[in-house]
């Protein structure tokens, strides 16, 4: 069915809703929580503003298409749509409790069963969508969330927004680059250069890498790596278990994870084969390990810190490069095309500058505002005019939208660095400018409360639980601060990228 079909109701949204608080965010939309007012039942309703997503009819619409075939317990439903002169609403079921990974750091207890029993839901979901002619192509842990925050909650597979409708019939072939680098399957990164496309076995490689990590807490393919060793460890398929991490682990759960992540598409497990795995049986018969992972949920902390902290870094980075337009003339449409060529030419650059984007644009609209780059620039204490940043974004601003989409963001932050030198003597000086951030008493060190504040002010929520988990990895002399060493040490080895050996990785 078209997007623009018959089941649009228009200017409905207020009379059978009430919407009340944002909850979430998505890279072209703000999800609000709201009321049903016939029934009062909780939904979700996703917000798009057409200015901002006009470009993006179509991939909209195929998502409202794919939400509207998919009826299964562990994927979130969709329950109907409108329209008024300038947003798109869909309405869907509401979930309330969080993402896999967050809950399973907040557990008391857990074991490998449990993560079974999180991985069964999974696969199922995974299962069923394949039966209809649906890939969802970016499964990923931000993706996957508890139904609710009691303790028996199901989870759900959310977010159809890269998602295809593919003919079971003729063979589910796409070509489309597609999703989260770390979770894509090696053929999904070579798609743009094979004739042969891919099909629905890269979301059995994707939740595999989540299963991977389930057991574990590590990714597969390492954290901080650059784009190109990332890359290059995915299609050669260089994972191991290695036993510091592993040891606790049954070989069954081991020997699932290998035939999900095999290289090879063809000799990769269906979700129907994983269903009917030993390990998978055992954990249907109670028959799986109950013994305490504590190593897997200090390591999914790790994770969630970093992911906190380099948003930090990210935003500080950003804005250091920003200000260059500032003083600088526009560039002519010729100079604007061969930066942006030599951006998309540079993997590395192009996703650094694609994290940088995405942390700057806090509504999730795929465009960035006066309203964010004030935001975030009021964040690291530097107050700029409406006038200043209007002047900023026009420079850039190729469609004349008012704001700034990723392109055109590219084109403000300008080309990769020259050289790995001048590359290295950027990330140290972003490196001393956070940690200078972040010391806002300007003692030399940061304290757990400097933490908290400064991360509030960039718009990255976190508990306090995570403040004790960013310093008791960060303090390394224990004496309850952060001082620039032990701050360096934590984001070069934990969160930036380095170099990495290749022959070391595999174990």
């Amino acid at each position: 069915m078209g997007f623009w079909s018959l089941w649009f109701l228009r200017e409905k949204i207020k009379q059978d809703y009430d919407i009340y608080e944002t909850i979430g965010e998505g890279k072209f939309a703000k999800v609000k929580r709201a009321k049903k007012k016939k029934t009062g039942d909780i939904v979700a309703v996703k917000v798009l503003n057409k200015m901002c997503c006009k470009k993006d009819y179509e991939n909209i619409g195929k998502e409202i298409d794919i939400m509207r075939k998919v009826k299964h317990p562990n994927c979130i439903e969709f329950h109907e749509m409108f329209e008024s002169n300038n947003k798109i609403y869909i309405v869907m079921e509401y979930v309330s409790g969080g993402e896999l990974f967050d809950r399973i750091v907040e557990k008391d207890h857990y074991s490998e069963a449990e993560a079974a029993h999180c991985f069964y839901q999974i696969i199922g979901a995974v299962e069923y969508l394949h039966s209809i002619g649906i890939a969802h192509r970016d499964l990923k842990p931000e993706n996957i969330l508890y139904a609710s925050k009691s303790p028996d909650s199901p989870v759900k597979i959310a977010d159809f927004g890269l998602g295809a409708i593919v003919d079971l019939e003729n063979g589910a072939i796409m070509k489309t680059v597609c999703g989260t680098p770390s979770y894509l399957a090696p053929e999904v990164i070579s798609a743009d250069h094979t004739a042969g496309g891919y099909g629905l076995e890269c979301d059995v490689w994707s939740a595999g890498v989540i299963l991977y990590i389930l057991l574990c807490g590590c990714p597969p393919f390492g954290q901080g790596v650059p784009l190109q060793v990332l890359v290059r460890r995915i299609v050669k398929g260089n994972y191991g278990f290695p036993d510091a991490y592993w040891k606790k682990i049954s070989t069954e759960a081991k020997d699932l994870v290998q035939h999900m992540m095999q290289v090879n598409r063809y000799q990769r497990y269906t979700p129907t084969e994983c269903l009917a795995h030993p390990w998978l049986t055992k954990y249907l018969k109670g028959q799986l390990s109950s013994v305490t992972l504590a190593e897997t949920q200090k390591q999914l902390k790790i994770w969630n810190v970093a992911r906190k902290l380099k948003g930090a870094f990210i935003t500080v980075s950003a804005l250091n490069h920003l200000v260059r337009p500032l003083a600088s003339p526009p560039p002519d449409r010729a100079l604007q095309q061969n930066i942006l060529h030599q951006v998309k030419s540079d993997p590395e650059w192009l996703e650094e500058l694609r994290e940088a984007f995405n942390t700057l644009d806090h509504t999730k609209t795929g465009h960035i505002n006066i309203r964010d780059i004030q935001s975030a620039f009021k964040g690291l204490g530097a107050n700029l005019s409406d006038e200043v940043v209007e002047d900023m974004i026009k420079k850039f601003d190729i469609d004349k939208t008012g704001s700034v989409e990723f392109d055109e963001f590219c084109i403000m932050m300008g080309p990769p660095w020259p050289s790995p030198s001048a590359r290295s003597e950027a990330l140290s000086k972003n490196l001393r400018d956070t940690f200078n951030y972040f010391d806002q008493a300007r003692t030399g060190h940061i304290s757990s409360l400097e933490l908290h504040h400064a991360l509030q002010k960039l718009q990255i929520g976190v508990s306090d639980e995570e403040i004790d988990s960013m310093m008791e990895l960060a303090d390394l002399d224990k004496n309850g601060m952060i001082d620039y060493h032990e701050f360096e040490e934590l984001m070069r080895n934990h969160f930036l990228p380095h170099d990495h050996a290749e022959d070391k990785h595999k174990t």
